[in-house]
């Protein structure tokens, strides 16, 4: 409430100009909580994107690992054990 009545009273001694002092003031006040509030959520985005893309990264891995053992195998020549069973 102390900036309503130091704006009153700037308002009273300098006229108009403190006026538009004044709405300026608040806009760029109201444009500056906005883009805070955007950075935040900019933030919150990224980390969960990054936490995403850590995820999948481990999966990713995962498959990989998974292939390079069936593909051992099959240079190897081990054979499934239900074709075993099925040439029999």
């Amino acid at each position: 409430m102390s900036e309503f009545t130091f704006f009153v009273e700037l308002a009273k001694y300098i006229g108009f100009p403190a006026l538009l002092f004044i709405i300026f003031y608040i806009y760029h006040r109201s444009q500056t909580e906005i883009l805070l509030k955007t950075i935040k959520n900019m933030e919150e985005r990224e980390q969960k994107l990054n936490e995403y893309l850590a995820n999948q990264t481990e999966i990713l891995q995962w498959i990989s690992s998974c292939l390079s053992r069936m593909e051992y195998k099959i240079d190897i020549g081990i054979e499934c054990p239900l074709k075993k069973e099925a040439l029999k």
